[in-house]
């Protein structure tokens, strides 16, 4: 199960499973209010949008769902930081779909 906000993101995700036959599912959704608890959370390009208690309340939920593990990936606070993030932004966000894959 994949969670995200970003639905075209997700909808990309969903086409790459199904032509590499992976059994994954994607929601539009908060990973830390899920029905069933995650068990790993990663997140790429996230934790520079949060600061002070923002920061601290997204590791506070992270840390009340009790996952075995996280991975968070970000990029680099400096000057150039914001340039960065808009590249990272662009370059994650499909900008065509993919042909539909059934399953």
């Amino acid at each position: 199960m994949g969670c995200d906000y970003n639905r075209p993101l997700l909808e990309y995700a969903a086409t790459l499973a199904c032509q590499e036959a992976l059994p994954c599912s994607f929601l539009v959704a908060n990973a830390f209010t899920l029905d069933s608890p995650a068990d790993i959370f990663t997140s790429t390009g996230v934790i520079h949008h949060f600061r002070g208690k923002g920061l601290a309340r997204f590791f506070e939920g992270q840390a009340a769902a009790s996952p075995a593990g996280f991975v968070h990936c970000d990029i680099k606070p400096s000057y150039l930081a914001p340039l960065g993030s808009w590249i990272f932004h662009r370059a994650r966000t499909p900008s065509r779909r993919l042909s539909r894959c059934s399953r």
